[in-house]
């Protein structure tokens, strides 16, 4: 859904997921803690504090996982980096393409683009590529809304009462 593997690997990967269950929820299992260990990387680097060394661990596994599944190319008269076919049709194919992205954008940009949602109740990190920087919620159609519905209920409610 996020657009991080086109509709025909996606289809093949839950095909190969609906064969081995096992190795889908080892992965599922991966992906979660992946996520864990960025969101916990990204509020050490905002605080300005050290990361625990069991998120750099998740984050240096993955990596490995990534350099692995890549081979070097020349594309247009330049050095790329691309994911190997054969691997592209494995669980973990999904994972490479969040790895490399944390990997480009937290080492290029660190965290000066980097929020964490306004709203109450959210604590989904976001990169913010408005032109000023000013995006607030993880979402505007979700996080976003809800906090304006829930502002325009309490002045409503105080108008009322």
């Amino acid at each position: 859904r996020a657009g991080i593997v086109d509709p025909q690997q996606a289809e093949a990967l839950r095909r190969i997921a609906r064969k081995d269950g096992r190795a889908a929820a080892a992965v599922r299992r991966r992906a979660i803690a992946l996520r864990e260990a960025l969101h916990g990387l990204v509020a050490a680097m905002m605080a300005n504090a050290a990361p625990p060394p069991e998120v750099l661990d998740v984050l240096d596994t993955e990596l490995r996982h990534l350099h692995a599944a890549q081979h070097l190319t020349v594309v247009d008269g330049r050095l790329e980096s691309a994911i190997i076919p054969a691997r592209a049709r494995e669980l973990d194919a999904v994972l490479h393409p969040v790895v490399d992205s944390a990997r480009v954008i937290l080492g290029d940009q660190g965290t000066r683009r980097i929020r964490m949602c306004a709203a109450p109740d959210c604590r989904t990190l976001f990169l913010d590529t408005t032109k000023n920087g000013s995006r607030r919620y993880c979402s505007v159609s979700g996080c976003g809304n809800v906090t304006r519905i829930r502002r325009f209920r309490a002045r409503q409610a105080t108008a009322s009462a």
